[in-house]
């Protein structure tokens, strides 16, 4: 039996889609006058982010690994949502974020 570390290669592949739509997501929020609690969903998706990373990094994967991901994307997006501004481009990025890593 051969194992394939392919899952796990995929895992680096989302984590890097991911890491780039919340930069993107960071800058477009940069122009907008937001308040500084604001920003705590970025950090705990960037906090979760780097968990992922260092998990794929390690070969390791949680149980239900992609159902967990997609849940944690989903709650960003709608606590961010409530943040969310007329004419910003952060809502385009943070809708991004489960529809990439997840198809």
């Amino acid at each position: 039996m051969i194992h394939s570390d392919s899952p796990y290669l995929v895992d680096f592949y989302l984590v890097s889609i991911r890491w780039i739509l919340i930069f993107s997501a960071i800058l477009s929020m940069q122009s907008s006058s937001l308040q500084a609690y604001a920003w705590i969903p970025l950090g705990i998706l960037g906090g979760w982010n780097a968990i992922q990373m260092v998990m794929a990094g390690l070969s390791q994967r949680l149980k239900y690994h992609r159902e967990t991901n997609l849940l944690v994307d989903l709650l960003v997006v709608m606590t961010q949502l409530l943040f969310w501004q007329p004419g910003s481009l952060a809502a385009f990025f943070i809708f991004l974020i489960p529809i990439a890593t997840t198809s």
